[in-house]
């Protein structure tokens, strides 16, 4: 008998990883990198650290205010036109954007995103930010 005991499962399946129903602001669109503030999703955007602390990435709204946010693993159909040999960073210019440079402006914030595996889907792997001075 182990000295732990819990009584939630453990998975090494983390392509499954997706927050389902979380509430989010009316402005998040289905392929926006959101982060969440008082309990709210809200689009990301790398030009502060404050909007930059993305989580995952907005695969479904059934309402206005509700959406499936996932947080790891391999996306949905999201996107178009990803060149699968680059990596993906957060848009310091489009609010839940991507892009494929890093910020270098002054004070805006890298966060890698991840990297697509087709034109379409993204394995995330959202890593430390780091500030540009």
């Amino acid at each position: 008998m182990s000295a732990v005991s819990s009584s939630i499962a453990p998975s090494a399946d983390l392509v499954g990883l997706v927050l389902k129903d979380h509430i989010c602001d009316i402005s998040v669109y289905e392929g926006s990198f959101v982060y969440i503030e008082s309990g709210i999703a809200l689009n990301g955007l790398a030009d502060d650290i404050s909007t930059s602390r993305v989580i995952g990435v907005v695969e479904f709204k059934s309402s206005t205010t509700t959406c499936d946010i996932r947080i790891g693993g391999i996306t949905e159909e999201l996107f178009s036109g990803l060149d699968d040999n680059n990596n993906y960073f957060l848009s310091p210019t489009v609010v839940g954007g991507i892009t494929l440079t890093a910020p270098t402006t002054s004070n805006n914030v890298v966060v890698k995103i991840g990297n697509p595996i087709s034109d379409k889907i993204m394995l995330l792997g959202i890593q430390l930010k780091v500030i540009r001075a």
